[in-house]
């Protein structure tokens, strides 16, 4: 997420619930967190600088232990049919950020974890 506040919230909120949280303003600082961490869950923007989530995707299916990693997107973009074939068996869940507000954007986290 590149959107520091967002970002923050989210994080925060995570920590709240006892989750162990990395952040990345981007793509390319999300694969070295992902090489650092090797996380269960990924919550992923598509609209980021230096290297976006449809790349950051791409190049996380190259590495070892990708597939244990579940992949949340939560994404301001309007998803067209080449997008959404882009994601097709890479992500758990898609979330839209203009459909959600945040409390519900997070709810729709919650219910994942759990």
């Amino acid at each position: 997420e590149d959107d520091i506040n967002t970002q923050t919230l989210m994080a925060e909120w995570l920590k709240g619930d006892g989750w162990e949280v990395h952040t990345a303003a981007n793509g390319l600082e999300g694969l070295q967190q992902f090489l650092k961490t090797e996380p269960g869950l990924i919550i992923l923007d598509l609209m980021m600088p230096a290297m976006d989530g449809f790349e950051f995707l791409e190049q996380l299916r190259q590495q070892p232990g990708a597939a244990d990693a579940s992949v949340i997107v939560v994404t301001a973009k309007d998803l067209d049919g080449e997008d959404l074939e882009r994601l097709n068996g890479g992500v758990e869940r898609i979330i839209q950020k203009g459909d959600h507000g945040i409390e519900n954007i997070l709810e729709e986290i919650k219910r994942y974890l759990n």
